[in-house]
């Protein structure tokens, strides 16, 4: 079985909104990378789905996984 680490982890304070760090991620192709709730910046989401990646963003309530 192979694995792969993470090669990019930023922790913020929980006041911190997602959206406003996106800008410092160097996205890489056919990677998967995971939002809080309150990510929401559909033309963000759009280019990470534009190289061949996933994204994994939670809810309040139940996890949705969007592919293409």
């Amino acid at each position: 079985v192979a694995t792969r680490s993470p090669t990019y982890i930023h922790i913020t304070e929980a006041r911190l909104q997602d959206v406003k760090t996106m800008g410092e991620i160097l996205y890489d192709p056919k990677e998967f990378y995971i939002f809080d709730k309150g990510y929401y910046d559909l033309a963000g989401l759009y280019g990470i789905q534009g190289i061949g990646s996933m994204f994994i963003r939670w809810t309040k309530h139940h996890l949705i996984v969007i592919s293409f």
